[in-house]
């Protein structure tokens, strides 16, 4: 960690991200909890967000766990980390092509070649996959929130036609 700069530690709840803060601080700065023996899982601590210095004066955010994260932002997030894949899709046989069984699919053929990792195309596929849920339901509360739109648009004209 280099000095002057943050960083920020995300992540489940009870994987030991304060523990490892207390570790780079040298120090017990953070309350922590034992592994869970009933669910043999870390425990949920953390209730707040916590900046702190660390003695090579970088900084560091210590924050509580989350249940989920993902992706819903669509703009060039996997296009930029596996442009790879992205460019060698451009030459599969369908335009649809999902790049998990077709035939004609330049990527799992790539994969299959070694020419992309098997780690990196599982990877893809995962963050893949979170995209598109995450977008679905960011689109589902957009659709939503029109519909509320609309309605509550047509209360106030059927209110204004009632008043004349």
């Amino acid at each position: 960690m280099q000095p002057y700069k943050s960083y920020c530690f995300l992540g489940s709840s009870g994987v030991g991200k304060s523990t490892i803060v207390n570790r780079l601080k040298g120090q017990t700065a953070l309350k922590t909890s034992a592994i869970s023996d009933s669910t043999n899982k870390g425990r949920h601590t953390t209730s707040h967000r916590e900046l702190l210095l660390l003695p090579n004066q970088s900084i560091v955010i210590d924050t509580p766990g989350m249940r989920e994260i993902g992706m819903t932002d669509q703009s060039k997030g996997l296009e930029q980390t596996y442009d790879e894949i992205i460019d060698l899709a451009h030459d599969c046989k369908f335009h649809d092509c999902t790049h998990t069984h077709e035939q004609g699919c330049a990527v799992t053929e790539a994969v299959s070649e070694g020419s992309i990792s098997e780690e990196a195309y599982n990877n893809y596929l995962k963050l893949k996959r979170e995209q598109e849920h995450f977008s679905s339901t960011v689109r589902e509360k957009r659709q939503k929130g029109k519909a509320q739109g609309k309605l509550y648009k047509a209360i106030q004209t059927e209110r204004r036609k009632n008043k004349y």
